[in-house]
């Protein structure tokens, strides 16, 4: 059966978009409350984009692997080089919501 790019791109927004937007805003809600419970004071704001940019890293990949794992069944995990082609995708994705979700809280002044 042929599939087309713009098919396999559908297929996988539907499987892909509600995992990471779930898993991104628990990911974010649990990094925030940690921030405010442990008391992190940050010297700037780029010291603290920095930091979070780091962590929203390690938290893409986490949620990538957790998306992989759902949808193979852990399969996937056999072969590294497949997993990094997802992770990169789950990087570039929890870091685009990390900067929205910055730029957002700046422009209505969200503290």
């Amino acid at each position: 059966m042929y599939w087309s790019f713009s098919s396999l791109i559908i297929v996988y927004l539907i499987y892909s978009v509600p995992v990471f937007l779930i898993g991104g805003t628990l990911f974010s809600i649990s990094i925030d409350q940690l921030i405010v419970k442990l008391r992190i004071q940050f010297l700037n704001k780029l010291s603290k984009l920095l930091a979070l940019t780091i962590v929203y890293i390690i938290g893409g990949i986490v949620v990538s692997t957790l998306f992989l794992i759902m949808i193979s069944n852990g399969m996937i995990l056999n072969d590294f080089n497949e997993c990094l082609f997802f992770f990169s995708y789950g990087i570039a994705g929890a870091v685009l919501y990390l900067y929205l979700d910055e730029l957002f809280k700046m422009i209505f002044k969200v503290r």
